[in-house]
């Protein structure tokens, strides 16, 4: 598998609607599934991905939604202060990038996001994450997003509309390929470009077929993990609805 910058782990619990607190002792784990199901959900559903980062940078993808809706999520909302002091995430503008950075106190106070720490960062945008040397001592640390799982057709919004370039992810917890598991309908000359620390990008694209019609994925199908960001090359500015219902 060409990423290799953080693996994921997840578990997803059910909360029923009309409770105010999560019943985090008392709740079981449940399977998750697509499926084209419509209407209004008798359940909350929320849950937790463990992001393993590496030091220096990390493609990733908030998947968990802070109440429900996709819209009021930030870089600080979602890594809250689970980061090394030092770090900083990078969002994608549509011309460069917003940078927040988590920086530590005077006499080693406790670190803080800067005021960029409120720019959007919804389910659907990806982002890079920079963990500075030494901060898990030359290995990996794991940081730990938790949230509610947004449920029935997820529209990822992070795609421009006219087409280009963004830092995207799936907007569900679910690894599998971005066409036959997410849902997502490729156009010719879309391409995703997966970060591999040290090494170059992993390229896929969607280009036409020799002699025959529509198109297919070269060299193969991309694999989302679950929590990966990655750069995505949109040809049409195409939505990617994703109907989602956790079973």
């Amino acid at each position: 598998m060409i990423f290799t910058a953080h693996t994921v782990t997840t578990k997803i619990y059910k909360q029923m609607r009309t409770k105010s607190l999560f019943l985090a002792a008392a709740a079981l784990a449940v399977g998750i599934a697509s499926s084209s199901a419509q209407g209004v959900y008798s359940q909350n559903v929320v849950g937790y991905i463990n992001l393993t980062l590496s030091e220096g940078f990390n493609m990733v993808s908030g998947q968990l939604d802070a109440d429900g809706t996709g819209t009021n999520n930030t870089i600080s909302s979602i890594f809250s202060t689970n980061l090394p002091a030092g770090s900083a995430v990078y969002v994608w503008n549509g011309t460069g990038f917003t940078i927040s950075g988590f920086t530590a106190g005077k006499g080693g106070g406790a670190a803080t996001w800067d005021s960029f720490g409120t720019t959007p960062l919804n389910p659907g945008i990806g982002c890079f994450v920079s963990i500075p040397a030494g901060a898990y001592g030359g290995a990996t640390g794991t940081v730990t997003l938790v949230g509610n799982v947004l449920q029935g057709a997820v529209v990822n919004r992070a795609i421009p509309s006219g087409g280009g370039f963004a830092i995207i992810g799936s907007q569900v917890p679910v690894a599998g390929g971005m066409q036959t598991t997410l849902n997502y309908t490729p156009s010719i000359g879309d391409a995703c470009y997966f970060y591999n620390p040290g090494a170059p990008f992993g390229i896929y694209s969607f280009g036409a077929v020799k002699g025959g019609s529509g198109g297919a994925w070269g060299p193969s199908e991309p694999q989302i993990a679950v929590g990966q960001g990655f750069w995505f090359f949109s040809a049409t500015g195409a939505g990617w609805t994703n109907n989602f219902t956790v079973q």
